[in-house]
């Protein structure tokens, strides 16, 4: 018995995920390639998650967000594949534990860069969310080159700053600073990072804002 799934193409531009025709028994829909922006607007402040391949995606329920009113949307950055995971593709996943694991690991595994995307945007220092969170989306969206990894992602100001939670002026004079630093550089396909890894990188933030008393 062979287990299959049809798959669909989706063009970058605004996505209406609710009016996909998706079984309500079935699982939804898997990522297989491209990049996606979910917005959450709530009282005029926006936020934002970047989703990819392996990411699983289910249209919401009626009841989900209870009392508090938001405003929710899409947008498919870069040309998307998806594979529906319909009611009959879930029927025959009892007799493939594996893939069934592996679906349940891909949503997990989404909540946890939700967790540690969290985390970076409440870290203090602009500068240092930014090269935290390029260094983040590079573990799914970089490559290395001889100067250094780079960042695969032409992202807007805006959306960095829905990532970590500041204006996108702020963004703007932290890129800039950043640059000037030589810790990021533009690169034609996004962004072009240092060797140093994030571990390093808040050493260095932490070294720096001690207390002089502190020091030995």
């Amino acid at each position: 018995m062979q287990l299959l799934a049809p798959v669909c193409t989706r063009s970058p531009g605004v996505w209406r995920l609710d009016d996909e025709e998706l079984d309500e028994d079935g699982l939804g829909l898997l990522v297989i390639d491209g990049v996606l922006r979910q917005r959450v607007t709530l009282d005029g402040r926006a936020r934002c998650e970047l989703v990819g391949a392996g990411d699983l995606l289910r249209t919401r329920r009626d009841d989900e967000h209870g009392c508090i009113a938001i405003r929710h949307d899409w947008k498919i950055c870069r040309s998307a594949v998806v594979a529906v995971l319909d009611a009959g593709f879930t029927s025959r996943l009892a007799a493939w534990p594996s893939v069934l694991a592996e679906i349940v690991d891909r949503a997990a595994l989404r909540a946890h860069r939700l967790s540690l995307g969290i985390a970076i945007a409440n870290v203090s220092g602009v500068g240092l969310r930014i090269q935290l969170l390029f260094w983040h989306l590079a573990d799914r969206w970089g490559h290395v080159e001889p100067a250094g990894v780079v960042l695969a992602l032409s992202l807007e100001q805006e959306t960095v700053g829905e990532l970590i939670g500041v204006s996108r002026s702020r963004v703007n004079m932290a890129l800039r600073e950043l640059e000037r630093e030589g810790a990021l550089q533009r690169h034609p396909s996004g962004w072009l990072l240092s060797q140093r890894p994030p571990e390093q990188l808040l050493t260095r933030y932490r070294t720096n804002r001690m207390p002089a008393q502190c020091m030995y």
